[in-house]
C-alpha cells in the first residue's frame, strides 16, 4: 500500500495523461505499468516480478521520433532492485517501439551497472521484448 501511495505522489507531478499496462519478457516475465505525458515524448515505466524473490525496475524514457510517430526510438535511465540477492543497479534502456493504435510493442537493450552488492556490470541478458495496452486518462 505504501508503494501505491508513493507512486501516486511521484507521478502526480509528472503531467501524466496516459497509462499503459502490459507484460515484458527478458530474464523473467514482468508485469509493467507505464505513464506518459501529453506529447508522448516522455514516459515513466515500472515493472515487477516475483518468481525468485521480488524484482523491480523503474525507468524514465525519452522517445525520439526519427522515422514516424508510430515508430519511436528511445533512450532512458532508471534503477533496478532484486530482493533474492539484495542487489541495486542503474539501468540505461535503449530501444525501439511500434504503436498500433493503443497497443505498443517494444524491444529494448538494457545495459545495467550494479552498485550493490558488487560494483560491476550485470551479467543477466540485457534485453527485453514487451507489449503494452495504453489507456487515456
Amino acid at each position: 500500500m505504501k508503494l501505491v501511495i508513493l507512486l501516486f505522489v511521484v507521478f502526480s507531478f509528472c503531467n501524466v495523461n496516459a497509462v499503459g499496462v502490459g507484460i515484458t519478457g527478458g530474464n523473467s516475465p514482468d508485469l509493467g505499468l507505464s505513464l506518459g505525458s501529453g506529447n508522448s515524448s516522455n514516459q515513466y515505466s515500472l515493472a515487477v516480478s516475483w518468481q525468485s524473490g521480488i524484482y523491480l525496475h523503474a525507468d524514465y524514457r525519452k522517445n525520439f521520433y526519427v522515422l514516424s510517430r508510430n515508430f519511436p526510438l528511445f533512450a532512458g535511465i532508471g534503477g533496478k532492485f532484486e530482493s533474492n540477492n539484495t542487489s541495486l543497479g542503474v539501468r540505461v534502456p535503449l530501444g525501439a517501439a511500434m504503436y498500433f493504435s493503443k497497443l505498443e510493442l517494444f524491444l529494448e537493450i538494457v545495459p545495467t551497472l550494479m552498485l550493490v552488492p558488487n560494483f560491476n556490470f550485470d551479467t543477466s541478458p540485457p534485453y527485453a521484448l514487451g507489449l503494452r495496452y495504453h489507456f487515456k486518462m
